[in-house]
């Protein structure tokens, strides 16, 4: 998938969509980049009952 002329965070959630399955919670993330100009990715946890 790096291989695709892609947005710098589709390669790392594509993948989490591409394995969700009807009736699996949303997937949440924030994306921002750090003082070095890197991609910083911040999924959210579910916590399990």
């Amino acid at each position: 998938m790096m291989t695709l002329d892609l947005v710098e965070d589709l390669p790392h959630i594509l993948p989490r969509v591409l394995k969700m399955t009807t009736g699996d919670l949303p997937i949440f993330v924030h994306a921002s980049y750090d003082a070095e100009d890197e991609l910083v990715m911040r999924f959210a946890e579910y916590a399990t009952q």
